[in-house]
């Protein structure tokens, strides 16, 4: 109890008139205590000891005597026959710490107090019930200071539930009767984080000694239990519970007395059938009729830990209402028809039923979310176990001792799913699909799951946790598409031994490093596409939706719409996603060879990816990358950068200025042999004079309308593209040079637009004797030649106005 909570009794009390003095009295030791009542009460020292006795025999007196030792004997005049008989003494003692060297080290901690047991069975029911509810009432309001919001009545609520398990309850499951009861208020549909809220309460009532916690010895697993000196006291406060535990009862109660109740618990007796005789009726033939009990109030029905063997087919006719079914560690082989009448079932605990040989899934599929099947060998789930299309289920435990039969488990379409426990038992499970749940966390029980050859994880939108550091194997065939977009079947690694993985957020891949062995022993081929699901189904970018329509939009549609790498890649990444800067990307990207990155509005430059990451990749596309100011930014003449691309593609970067630059290694761009740069308004220049693009053999540039040069500096073309043979410039209305010097392999220049540009770079010791150029007239009648030999040399073709 809280120190807060002492004072609220003691200020009601005062309120109450109940007593003519109230008095909390520290202890020190028993010599000095009745100078310190007499203190409180306001009595003169020079009062005679009878005096004051006298006062305490006959006046109405709550007397709080504070940190009370164990084992403190009282003066006579404490005890109970010695006072009023309507005067209260509350005992308090300091509480004790949790048994754990954290919680004993943590000075922080609040002292609190309890009231000894001698001193609640002497407080009436009515004092009983006040003292809890004001001691939840201070945890409701400890709570709610940590973003946790609970009333204290909810608090009362979730403490009553306790009292139908007098011999303790496992904490887990009694988390989730407070869940399915709707005390948790707001995880109707969000289990976990309704846990964490749970966990909370369950831990603040262990702190206030409203409940007692602890672990089986054999198991491990933790149990609650109120103290037998307070449940004792709150009988009345019961009179919705029917609660005959562990009594060895061999009959129920009769059918009259369940039918105002709304919880039972009937638990741990040794009751074989769940009907009293008396519900039992026979004509003159014999023929037996069953008038199971009506109750329609009642929400929780606790069985469990009976010889049960047989419940009648008509026993849950009149239970409409029920919630919570329990019939754990029972003899039953099968479950009765009526058990469809539970339209708002929600919890069905069947753990430890050993002669239970089918579910009977149509009747339990409604409203169920936690299902428990804990060591209970159903026959009916070999080889292959399915819950599907069970759209409620939150919670499925299914523990069993025959699991080595089950070769296919499938949770498909249980829309509600957030937690599977007992994938590890599964040894030989082959197939298991887990499409359309919504795990937050990829299991990592499959990894030992040696003989899985298939995993389906369609439309998992929220799975959102994968510790790839903890998985040292994969099945053969992963279907794992959470957009459900049916993009596997695009995919190029998809039939040649490949991984499609579809993801709605990088960050899945946080813990996948650069060099797991993951790589080497299941990744040699695969293909990684992240996407937003909402942005998948975006259709803005059809440049006929929109109000004007430019040529470059056109153009840019007809061209990439379905725009496949140009070679079949066995490593690919593409994300297309406007979410997050792309934490965590770095390990898949360092072995990508195709990359491909759309429509991201955070990213300013791939150099915030780090460049080691981008030496492996071959082709790249960056599309719609509306904060890129540039697409890499050299650090160091010995940092090399895309030392192996060989393919770059740029589109519609709005707000880029340059493509590259700073210092770069002397590899980099090395390998590259195309580069295709499309509608990136802003761009004044591309490269840095330091750059040479040795393989370089086609540059197109379309729709850049501020471009003036190539490079920063001047640039010799000899040098700069000593290999180039196709070049295109299209809409480029302020390019005014290409490079100094010569292009010596051109063989193809296109042009459109490009009315400042005058000067074309080619020399009467071109390797190719008859360059094509392709252009408008006026264009090429401006153009200044210094050597009108060269120009007669060229085939000219005037290029019509409206060809793409």
């Amino acid at each position: 109890m809280t120190m807060r909570a002492v004072r609220r009794v003691m200020e009601e009390a005062k309120e109450s008139l109940l007593f003519d003095f109230t008095a909390w009295v520290p202890v020190p030791t028993s010599a000095e205590l009745m100078l310190r009542i007499g203190d409180q009460l306001r009595i003169p020292h020079k009062t005679s000891y009878y005096t004051l006795r006298r006062m305490l025999m006959d006046g109405r007196i709550l007397l709080i005597l504070d940190d009370v030792r164990m084992g403190n004997t009282f003066p006579v005049y404490l005890e109970d026959g010695a006072l009023h008989r309507d005067s209260k003494v509350i005992r308090l003692r300091e509480s004790p710490f949790y048994d754990t060297g954290e919680e004993k080290n943590d000075r922080r901690k609040k002292k609190t107090r309890i009231i000894e047991q001698e001193t609640w069975r002497s407080l009436s029911e009515e004092d009983v019930w006040d003292l809890l509810s004001g001691e939840a009432n201070d945890l409701s309001t400890d709570l709610s200071g940590n973003g946790i919001n609970f009333t204290g009545d909810t608090i009362m609520k979730c403490w009553m539930i306790c009292l139908l398990f007098p011999e303790g309850v496992d904490a887990a499951d009694l988390m989730h009767h407070w869940i399915i009861k709707g005390y948790i208020i707001g995880f109707e549909r969000v289990l976990d984080d309704g846990l964490l809220w749970a966990r909370a309460l369950l831990d603040g009532l262990h702190e206030r000694h409203m409940l007692v916690t602890h672990r089986k010895f054999y198991t491990g697993e933790e149990q609650a239990v109120v103290p037998h000196f307070i449940e004792d006291k709150l009988i009345s406060r019961r009179h919705r519970f029917l609660v005959t535990s562990n009594e060895r009862l061999t009959q129920p109660p009769k059918a009259e007395e369940w039918e105002d109740k709304e919880m039972i618990s009937l638990s741990r007796n040794e009751i074989r059938s769940p009907l009293h005789p008396s519900s039992l009726s026979y004509d003159e033939d014999g023929k037996c009729t069953v008038h199971p009990p009506k109750c329609p109030t009642l929400t929780t029905l606790l069985l469990d830990h009976n010889p049960l063997e047989m419940i009648p087919e008509t026993f849950f006719e009149h239970m409409k209402g029920l919630q919570v079914l329990d019939l754990s560690s029972t003899r039953i082989s099968s479950l009765p028809p009526s058990l469809s009448c539970l339209s708002n079932l929600r919890m069905l605990s069947l753990n430890d039923c050993p002669c239970l040989e089918s579910l009977p899934m149509p009747q339990i599929q409604a409203k169920l979310e936690i299902l428990n099947f804990k060591r209970t060998p159903i026959k009916s789930l070999i080889p292959k176990a399915s819950f599907e299309d069970m759209r409620n289920l939150r919670f499925l435990d299914f523990y069993v001792p025959n699991a080595s039969g089950i070769t296919h488990f499938s949770v498909r379409g249980c829309l509600s799913l957030e937690r599977l426990q007992g994938l590890e038992t599964l040894v030989n499970l082959h197939m298991l699909d887990l499409s359309g749940t919504k795990i937050k966390n990829l299991p990592e029980e499959i990894t030992n799951l040696k003989k899985l050859m298939r995993l389906d994880l369609i439309d998992t939108k929220h799975l959102e946790i994968v510790n790839w550091n903890e998985i040292r194997r994969l099945p053969k065939e992963l279907n794992w598409d959470q957009c459900s977009m049916n993009l596997a079947r695009e995919s190029q690694v998809k039939g040649k031994n490949g991984y499609f993985i579809s993801v709605h957020d990088a960050c899945i891949f946080q813990t996948l490093d650069s060099h797991s062995p993951l790589w080497e022993q299941y990744f040699q081929k695969f293909h990684f596409y992240v996407c937003a699901y909402e942005e998948r189904c975006k259709d803005k970018d059809d440049p006929f939706m929109i109000k004007q329509i430019y040529y470059g939009d056109i153009y840019a549609q007809i061209k990439t719409k379905h725009f496949a790498p140009s070679t079949n890649y066995d490593k690919c990444l593409e994300i297309y996603t406007s979410k997050g800067i792309l934490i965590g990307i770095g390990g898949v990207l360092y072995n990508t060879e195709f990359f491909h990155l759309h429509n991201n509005k955070f990213i300013t430059t791939l150099s915030d990816l780090e460049v080691e990451n981008l030496s492996k990749i071959i082709e790249c596309r960056i599309e719609k990358c509306h904060e890129m100011k540039s697409l890499v930014i050299g650090q160091s003449e010995n940092i090399d950068v895309f030392h192996c691309l060989k393919k770059l593609w740029v589109y519609h970067l709005t707000k880029a200025t340059v493509l590259c630059k700073g210092k770069f290694g002397r590899k980099s761009f090395t390998l590259l042999n195309s580069i295709y740069l499309d509608s990136c308004p802003r761009l004044v220049n591309l490269f840095s004079s330091e750059i040479r693009f040795e393989k370089l053999e086609i540059l197109e540039i379309r729709f850049c309308y501020k471009l003036e040069t190539l490079f920063y500096e001047d640039q010799v073309g000899q040098d700069a593209f000593p290999l180039l043979h196709t070049l295109c410039l299209w809409e480029l209305p302020m390019l005014k040079t290409i490079c100094n010097g010569y292009l010596p392999k051109l063989e193809k220049l296109k042009t459109k637009g490009c009315l400042k540009l005058h000067k074309i770079p080619l020399h009467i010791g071109n390797q190719n004797t008859a360059p094509e150029i392709l252009g408008e007239a006026n264009w090429w009648n401006n153009l200044v030649w210094e050597d009108m030999g060269m120009k007669n040399r060229i085939r000219f073709r005037e290029q019509s106005p409206f060809t793409l």
